[in-house]
């Protein structure tokens, strides 16, 4: 469920951007396109990157415990 998000942003989303894109700008859907999934890739891998921070974090805690 954590990654259902990503998922429809990146199927549903590219969709979306790509369909107002046509109707603006016809000659630029592709990196348009292109754009939102690389914007999507640095949400999903900052989030990553702190979960995985706090993560280990919590589990230096109860490891000192």
């Amino acid at each position: 469920l954590a990654y259902l998000w990503i998922f429809l942003g990146m199927t549903a989303g590219a969709v979306v951007v790509a369909l107002v894109m046509r109707a603006v700008s016809p000659r630029h859907v592709v990196i348009a396109v292109e754009w939102w999934e690389i914007g999507l890739f640095g949400i999903f891998w900052a989030t990553e990157t702190w979960r995985i921070a706090h993560r280990r974090v919590k589990l230096l805690w109860t490891l000192g415990d």
